[in-house]
């Protein structure tokens, strides 16, 4: 805190800290000198600026993080059709156009992809569930 006196107005600066770091001041003037009451409530006053600042900034991060998280789930919705219409497209080529022995194998390949396709799904799904407990909450 600094205090001084500069044409007939008191002023008084209190640096408004979090985490040891000055995220802004409080400039004050007065005609009149401030009492040690006053500078003791501008003091918590500054702390509770600071805690408030430092709450809004965190907010708008969990936001911005929770739109990412969005983002990426409809992303990860979209890679999974995407992964699943040429596999398609593989599972009806093998069996129009493939012999026996060739069609097993692409088939048994087309079936593990789709396993996997499928773990991929029930993990869209359960982000979608964290999702909108989230959007709840928030």
């Amino acid at each position: 805190m600094v205090e001084f006196k500069n044409c007939g107005l008191y002023t008084l600066i209190i640096p408004i800290r979090h985490d040891d770091t000055v995220i802004g001041r409080l400039l004050l003037q007065s005609e009149v000198e401030f009492l040690n009451n006053e500078k003791d409530l501008l003091l918590t006053l500054a702390e509770d600026l600071a805690f408030a600042i430092k709450a809004a900034k965190t907010e708008e991060e969990k936001w911005i993080a929770f739109e990412q998280i969005e983002r990426n789930i409809e992303h990860f919705a979209i890679l999974v059709d995407e992964i699943r219409n040429p596999l398609a497209a593989i599972s009806l080529i093998a069996e129009l156009e493939t012999h026996d022995k060739v069609r097993e194998k692409i088939l048994k390949q087309v079936k593990r992809i789709d396993e996997l396709v499928s773990r991929l799904d029930k993990g869209w799904l359960e982000s979608e569930k964290v999702s909108r407990y989230l959007r709840g909450i928030w």
